[in-house]
């Protein structure tokens, strides 16, 4: 077992399983410095399981954490999203048998292409300032291969420096800031934070807080970190590639994910990015030649076909 750990998570079902093996494969390819994790709950199949066997270092089963949320706005899955600080147990004075010192913690649906190693190197907690869709989506105006977001926070926090407070208490006076990003944080696992999380968002006025947010657990934890946040720079989770793949350490498939068959017309627009086509392209290399073994899994087949299919039509 190593000193540091990435570890994604896949709940509720396998609908994310394709992203997490990706994920995992990315960065396998790019590290010598963590083990990969991946934390699963009860309703992950037998069948996703051995998938995410075969490329993890550690499949970790999880209970959800729950925080009934009213306002989900078409999304189910709201009231589960604090889940993802299960992931405080896997330090040192955790219950789940690992002594990670720092861990990153990211979403399934990013794609890492390179330096991830070096986010081991900031201080915890860390993670994405972003309080404005429009940050990471406008180019900058002043510096090439760069966005809005580093005319905004570059000069008042760039990457691994502190966030100020002020910032970061904003989204308890705005439920439509976004705060700091979940999809991409550096921890320090820890327990006891761990267990106060737990007894925060059962306070009452927690509660109130937390459900007129749209990302609970997102603007929750801006809000329970601030003046403690470090900043990393976007280009790490790049929304769509922006501004471009090249220019980018990470992209985040935060809307479409390449591996969603059902929004197959979706998909014949979106497969000739070079993102998605980067995404197809490492899920073909790890199936077919770094684990075959995965051939044997009906999933693996299904994405294998679709990928196929939409190679034929670009």
């Amino acid at each position: 077992m190593k000193a540091y750990a990435y570890v994604t998570f896949v709940m509720r079902n396998d609908s994310f399983i394709s992203g997490a093996i990706v994920l995992a494969h990315a960065l396998k390819y790019q590290s010598q410095r963590a083990d990969l994790v991946c934390l699963v709950t009860k309703d992950v199949s037998d069948q996703g399981r051995s998938i995410l066997n075969l490329v993890f270092d550690y499949v970790v089963c999880i209970e959800e954490i729950v925080v009934q949320h009213t306002n989900q706005c078409g999304r189910k899955d709201r009231p589960y999203l604090f889940t993802r600080l299960q992931a405080l147990r896997l330090g040192v004075n955790g219950d789940l048998g690992f002594k990670y010192k720092k861990i990153v913690l990211l979403d399934a649906d990013i794609l890492p292409i390179c330096d991830y190693d070096q986010l081991f190197d900031i201080n915890t907690p860390a993670g994405i300032i972003n309080e404005d869709k429009a940050h990471f989506v406008e180019k900058s105006s002043l510096q090439d291969g760069k966005l809005l977001w580093h005319d905004v926070y570059e000069p008042i926090c760039s990457h691994g420096e502190k966030i100020p407070s002020y910032i970061t208490d904003r989204v308890a006076e705005n439920p439509k800031n976004l705060g700091v990003n979940a999809c991409l944080w550096v921890l320090k696992p820890d327990y006891e934070a761990y267990a106060d999380i737990l007894k925060q968002i059962r306070h009452p006025e927690n509660i109130a807080m937390i459900r007129q947010f749209d990302w609970p657990e997102m603007q929750f934890m801006t809000y329970y970190w601030s003046g403690k946040w470090h900043n990393i720079d976007i280009r790490f989770a790049s929304f769509n590639a922006q501004p471009k793949l090249s220019d980018v350490k990470g992209t985040h498939f935060a809307g479409l994910k390449p591996w969603q068959e059902k929004q197959l017309a979706s998909l014949q627009h979106y497969s000739r990015y070079e993102d998605y086509q980067l995404w197809y392209a490492m899920f073909e290399t790890l199936c077919r030649w770094h684990e075959p073994r995965l051939l044997e899994f009906s999933k693996v087949d299904k994405i294998l076909k679709l990928i196929q299919h939409l190679r034929k039509i670009i």
